[in-house]
């Protein structure tokens, strides 16, 4: 981020547009971005995968307040999200409800849900990881750099709360 001192423009993309006009932000305005050479190059993000489409659902930077290290990066992991769940079900807590906009999941009902499985751990693997991998190599980013947070979707929405989509706000996220 240091090579970046005005922040970069970071914008989302959906590769599985069927129409070039609704892949991404208009490439005249993209063009103006970087031609200014202040925030450039402009970062494409992929957010094909969401409803919302937005770059604030996939991660967000925040502070740490250590020079040596100023930022760290919120992304998804839906392997933490099974893991957690798997834990709670280990601990005999299986017919329990699970905290979801939808009605009557509970935490085996959850688990159980392979079709809903294989689309987050295919997602994490197709979608987010290159995400991961892009953000390293754009920002020089390391492992330790990212705070993963356990996360699941169904078509395209958050199946459980959205920790990444959050705001700071005088030094606290909300």
């Amino acid at each position: 981020l240091a090579d970046y001192p005005f922040g970069r423009v970071i914008y989302g993309y959906n590769p599985d547009a069927a129409n070039p006009d609704e892949a991404g932000m208009n490439p005249e305005i993209i063009g103006m971005l970087n031609a200014q050479q202040v925030q450039a190059p402009a970062l494409r993000i992929d957010v094909g995968w969401l409803t919302i489409k937005h770059v604030d659902e996939v991660f967000t930077f925040v502070p740490t307040g250590k020079p040596e290290s100023p930022y760290k990066v919120l992304i998804h992991d839906v392997n933490l999200m099974i893991n957690l769940v798997q834990g709670w079900k280990d601990q005999g807590y299986g017919a329990s409800a699970f905290l979801t906009p939808y009605k009557n999941v509970t935490v085996n009902s959850f688990l159980n849900n392979i079709n809903l499985k294989n689309y987050n751990t295919n997602l994490q693997t197709n979608r987010i990881e290159p995400i991961v991998a892009l953000l390293k190599a754009e920002f020089k980013l390391k492992d330790d750099d990212f705070i993963r947070l356990p996360s699941y979707f169904e078509s395209g929405n958050s199946y459980v709360p959205n920790m990444i989509n959050c705001l700071l706000l005088n030094g606290h996220l909300i």
